[in-house]
């Protein structure tokens, strides 16, 4: 019985401290491998469309199934580390001698931790990826929350998912838990 109190004990911490580092409060991050880098990140509803060295890609989201998927597979597109030509009026900054970004909105300044590799829009959001996190801002409170503590390098936010990119992997989740 003493052992058994002790495993959930155990388990408890373990889990506490996954969503710490995952930026909790909110829905579980998912990830699913890749062969190379993905990009060209785009919606098909529910499905993450994407393209990696095996050519275009389909990741159901809701079961975390991938398939081959006849995307066309252009050049990369250079990511958006401006966060420019989004509709919304949002600045990056790049202080001298310091390694973090801020993000400036709507008169409030926000730090963000590491440099921004890439920004994307739906509604009154924005998401931003750093190479050591990925953050979700409230463009009408200028709020911001850590999404997930490990960082990536495109990130793609729609009206209800968010994914990113990070190395040989595709992660994703729910903007807002159910």
């Amino acid at each position: 019985m003493k052992r058994l109190r002790l495993l959930a004990a155990l388990l408890l911490a373990v889990a506490a401290f996954q969503a710490l580092a995952q930026g909790a409060p909110g829905a579980p991050v998912r990830a699913a491998p890749t062969t190379g880098a993905a990009y060209n990140l785009r919606w098909d509803n529910d499905t993450l469309v994407y393209c990696d060295q095996r050519g275009g890609r389909a990741l159901d989201l809701q079961t975390a199934k991938e398939t081959a998927h006849e995307a066309a597979c252009a050049r990369v597109a250079e990511p958006n580390t401006a966060c420019g030509g989004l509709g919304v009026d949002v600045e990056v900054r790049a202080p001298l001698s310091a390694p973090d970004d801020i993000v400036d909105l709507k008169g409030v300044s926000i730090p963000l931790e590491g440099r921004v590799s890439d920004c994307s829009v739906e509604g009154q959001s924005i998401a931003l990826t750093t190479g050591s996190t990925v953050v979700l801002i409230d463009t009408a409170t200028a709020r911001a929350a850590t999404v997930d503590r490990q960082g990536g390098e495109r990130v793609l936010l729609g009206p209800k998912w968010i994914a990113w990119s990070s190395g040989t992997e595709l992660r994703w989740r729910l903007r807002q838990p159910d």
